[in-house]
């Protein structure tokens, strides 16, 4: 099964010939739908200081009329991809910049050393609804945005991963509320450092392919400092092998279990290697992320999904497609799986 079967119609950056991004999500809204991943790269910065730019953009002001500040996180997570209880896990940063007659307010960051999760909040001087005559998606704004992160010593472009845009909810025709997610390919984030984010795009998107999405141009910058959360943090050693294919390890966080394998260097081109992911609730595979690189990759289950354990299975979908299993089962799993392994993981 070679993966220019599956993705010749799909425009995906360079970067993908060494890395294959498989995704799955459970969108937000009142009833979840899977969609896909992107990517969101490059580089950014902030000054600290009040100011105008030739974009007519002033640099970080006091919020207007930002009633969600330090609690966006609380109003939107029942309705993310990845929901959680981040109000009692993100830093409030609360800092705005207005441009293009829109204020753009980073409101709150939680990162996890595996994860990192950012809140913001954006308000219009023009109605959403004047701006986009047709109508416009009630859960997602388009946000184009060049993000990397700084430890003082090396910078780190971000990979941005679940909606295309930032996910959340319009309390109303002036405002937005949403979140962005990123992963640091295959490294864990350090313990301390900046997140630095470029955003010189924003978009209303159309309901449907034939109404047009609206574009608002313009230069909103941010530089902030982020520490790593530890809180609820547990690591489990694996160390399953068979036949070259390895079971590492899974790091466990109030959000997020992440498992790192390892493999062969025999899979090329293809789309065989997959892991799966049953919880302990159903017997649906539970991981919603997996990026997999030459050797190496890692797989994300949303820590929602399951309550204290989880069984994972490393599959050559190849084998499973020659015994016709095109709709595997945990018994195809148990059966067919090159190394697996059932890991106990803290409650809560």
């Amino acid at each position: 099964m070679r993966i220019c079967d599956e993705m010749a119609q799909i425009q995906v950056p360079d970067r993908l010939s060494e890395i294959t991004v498989n995704a799955i999500y459970r969108a937000s809204k009142m009833k979840k739908k899977k969609k896909n991943i992107k990517y969101g790269i490059l580089s950014g910065g902030l000054c600290l200081l009040t100011g105008v730019c030739v974009l007519n953009c002033s640099y970080p002001v006091a919020a207007r009329n930002l009633p969600f500040i330090g609690s966006a996180f609380a109003y939107i997570q029942d309705n993310l991809d990845f929901s959680a209880r981040f109000e009692t896990l993100a830093a409030v940063v609360g800092e705005s910049t207005y441009c293009a007659h829109m204020s753009v307010t980073l409101s709150e960051i939680y990162c996890d050393g595996s994860n990192l999760f950012i809140s913001y909040i954006m308000e219009s001087d023009k109605a959403f609804s004047e701006m986009a005559a047709d109508g416009y998606v009630p859960y997602q704004m388009g946000c184009l945005a060049d993000s990397y992160i700084d430890d003082g010593e090396s910078t780190y472009k971000l990979v941005e991963l679940g909606s295309a845009g930032l996910e959340g909810i319009f309390p109303d025709d002036y405002t937005f509320v949403g979140s962005e997610y990123y992963v640091l390919d295959y490294k864990d984030f350090p313990e301390e450092f900046s997140f630095n984010t470029h955003i010189s795009r924003l978009e209303l998107i159309g309901t449907n392919v034939s109404c047009k999405n609206h574009v608002i141009k313009g230069n909103w910058n941010f530089s902030v400092p982020v520490a790593v959360n530890k809180s609820g943090i547990a690591e489990i050693e694996v160390g399953k092998e068979e036949m070259g294919h390895t079971i590492d390890s899974v790091l466990v966080s109030p959000v997020m279990a992440t498992i790192y394998t390892s493999y062969p260097d025999i899979y090329g081109d293809t789309v065989d290697y997959s892991v799966v992911v049953l919880g302990d609730k159903s017997d649906e595979n539970i991981g919603r992320i997996a990026i997999y690189g030459k050797t190496d990759g890692i797989t994300k289950v949303p820590r929602e999904e399951f309550d204290s354990t989880i069984s994972v299975y490393v599959i050559d979908n190849s084998i499973l497609e020659r015994a016709g299993k095109r709709i595997p089962n945990r018994e195809d799993f148990e059966e067919y799986a090159i190394v697996k392994a059932v890991i106990h993981l803290p409650i809560g």
